[in-house]
């Protein structure tokens, strides 16, 4: 059984509400006999107690700049706001007598707003002034609110109609900005803290109720997690701060993790009896993370608060290790599945099996000659690891097994943009791809190059046609033939305004090089840039993810290994883990790449914070028979 972190023992009835404050450092809890207690989630010890209302404490909100806690009573209409350091009163708000009792509270996120639902309609108070500045009520949306959430950037507010529907609403423009018939009856709407155009909705239908992840840009659910094997109804749902972990508790007090993009469960932590039995079924504070969302604080009845460290339960996260202090802009597996990374200041080797970070290179000394590394390789043996810079210089290091470097060599150039290297089977040879920077003053145009490893020499270079009118090439793949003579690069360009990092919509142009004669023998465009390339052993045909380009017999290709599962976080966005343009995994911001790799089904992102993070899927899930023998390009 899983077992928290801490228990914390203070309350003489049973707890109702949690609440993180925004820094971390203080947790209150609110309960049945009316008390609100003060904790430091660190040690556990109790801070402050005090009497919050006559009646039970249904719900607590703290506000963004945290010197504020809102409570309300089970069945009352007044709002209290606290002192959050010493405890003291220090404002009531009443609603009008006839306004119903109150179900929820909330701040929005820029702390300028205090928002309270109560039969049925909403009142939003100016937390300067803290007078009424409006009410959304039936003659607004022409239904009765049953719950309401606002979105991260406080644009949307999703409402929770009683009749079966979802509405969002514009809150610059006040006025509707999408509404969604739902075919089951919905609880609560809450947007993920940082992807604002999604929404998990607690529905309830025929079979029991269940979690369903709503897309509010492309209007349908992505995933669902069903409720049905649950003891007892979901009753209410909190997101991590990243977006990587939905948390719902039911009736009997048992918490799940859920990964948000797969619909998995990641965790059932235990109930100690229901805290439901004297609670309304729209508790908003049953569950709530803290900051950075390595604790987690559960409601209980037996009068306790507990805490529980959700990724040391949660084994279906992604594994995440810190390492370097810049972003990481290249990442590759090595042929053994080691790890490399690099980041502006560093290169990095991984144990993928462990998270274990090894030997370390510090790159600061490469700034003279370009000080961005923008692609990694490894050679076949492992003798030889090459690091592509943004100034066209290669710099390839001698290591041994523990990846201690023997020497370095420098492959001078003056092509911009390396985006791509690779080395020849029999490791004498490496060619490499340079994009093209029109920003540049020469306006230099991408080429491909061959080296000789041994003398350090440029053997042959071509110069490679493509679009005048798009910019950079800014992604690539380069492959050897099995016997050396060919060589095959794919390259993707973006305009240079207004793309993403890594837009993958824009032409994708292949090339066939012949490293004898330095002609290109086949050259051909693709609407978007594949994740692999790979030929059948006729050569007759190159097959990509997803389509066939039947070619002249030129040779004869050889089959590697061709991996199965392959990230999608070269797309725009970088949301989606993806297999043959199957979304597989949505990937919360956290955990979106700035480069990745992969082997087999280990996958490896580098992220913009320096981190590297590690998901391994499971390949019996979806196995795939391909036919034939075939190459690969990776």
């Amino acid at each position: 059984m899983q077992q928290p972190l801490q228990v914390l023992k203070g309350h003489a009835d049973l707890v109702h509400a949690v609440a993180f404050s925004p820094d971390g450092r203080l947790l209150a809890s609110g309960s049945r006999d009316g008390m609100i207690n003060f904790w430091n989630p660190e040690s556990g010890s109790l801070t402050l107690t005090f009497v919050g209302h006559s009646l039970a404490v249904q719900a607590l909100a703290f506000s963004p700049d945290g010197r504020s806690l809102a409570s309300i009573p089970q069945f009352g209409a007044k709002i209290k706001l606290w002192n959050s350091t010493n405890g003291k009163l220090s404002r009531v708000l009443a609603l009008r007598p006839r306004t119903g009792e109150i179900n929820s509270v909330q701040f929005s996120p820029d702390g300028t707003t205090l928002a309270t639902l109560s039969g049925g309609l909403i009142t939003f108070w100016d937390t300067n002034s803290w007078i009424i500045k409006s009410r959304m009520s039936w003659e607004t949306v022409r239904d009765a609110i049953s719950w309401f959430s606002f979105s991260g950037d406080r644009k949307l507010l999703a409402l929770v109609l009683m009749r079966k529907a979802l509405l969002l609403w514009d809150c610059a423009a006040n006025s509707p900005h999408q509404k969604h018939e739902c075919p089951e009856f919905v609880f609560q709407a809450v947007f993920s803290p940082v992807d604002n155009t999604r929404l998990a909705l607690l529905c309830l239908d025929g079979d029991g109720n269940k979690i369903n992840i709503w897309d509010v840009d492309r209007k349908f659910t992505t995933c669902t997690m069903d409720g049905g094997t649950h003891h007892g109804l979901l009753r209410v749902l909190a997101f991590s701060p990243d977006g990587s972990i939905l948390a719902s508790m039911t009736e009997d007090g048992q918490v799940h993790l859920w990964n948000p993009g797969t619909g998995s469960v990641l965790a059932v932590l235990p109930g100690y009896g229901s805290p439901f039995a004297w609670l309304k079924r729209s508790c908003t504070s049953a569950v709530a993370f803290n900051i950075d969302g390595k604790l987690l604080a559960s409601i209980s009845a037996d009068k306790t608060v507990r805490l529980w460290e959700p990724e040391a339960h949660a084994g279906g996260i992604p594994m995440r290790f810190e390492g370097h202090e810049m972003p990481v802009f290249a990442i590759k597996f090595s042929p053994s599945g080691g790890l490399a990374s690099a980041s502006l200041d560093t290169i990095y080797f991984w144990d993928p099996a462990t998270g274990k970070r090894g030997r370390g290179w510090p790159t600061g000394h490469l700034g003279r000659c370009g000080s961005l590394l923008t692609a990694l390789a490894f050679s076949p043996d492992e003798q030889h690891l090459a690091a592509g810079l943004d100034g066209g210089t290669i710099i390839v290091w001698d290591i041994d097994q523990e990846f201690l470097t023997k020497g370095h060599r420098t492959l001078p150039g003056r092509h911009p943009n390396v985006i791509a290297m690779s080395f020849s089977l029999n490791n004498e040879l490496l060619a490499s791809l340079s994009g093209r920077d029109i920003l540049v003053a020469d306006g230099k145009t991408p080429s491909l190059r061959l080296w000789n490893l041994a003398r350090g020499t440029l053997l042959r270079q071509v110069e490679l046609q493509v679009d005048p009118n798009l910019g950079t090439l800014r992604r690539g793949l380069v492959g050897f033939s099995p016997d050396s003579s060919r060589v095959i690069a794919i390259g993707s360009e973006t305009l240079v305004a207004n793309t993403g990092w890594n837009d993958c919509s824009f032409p994708c142009h292949v090339w066939i090089w012949d490293v004898q004669t330095g002609n290109i023998l086949h050259s051909f465009s693709l609407q978007s840039r594949p994740e692999r390339l790979f030929f059948d052993t006729q050569g007759l045909n190159i097959h990509t993810h997803d389509k066939k380009v039947v070619l002249p017999p030129d040779g004869c290709w050889s089959r590697s290994e061709f991996p199965l599962f392959v990230p999608s976080g070269f797309g725009g966005t970088r949301e989606w883990l993806k297999y043959k343009d199957q979304e597989l995994m949505w990937l919360p911001p956290a955990y979106r790449p700035r480069c990745s790799d992969s082997r087999d089904a280990l996958i490896a992102f580098g992220h913009e914070s320096g981190r590297v993070t590690f998901i391994e899927l499971d390949e019996t899930a979806l196995l795939v028979t391909l036919q034939g023998e075939f190459s690969s390009i990776t």
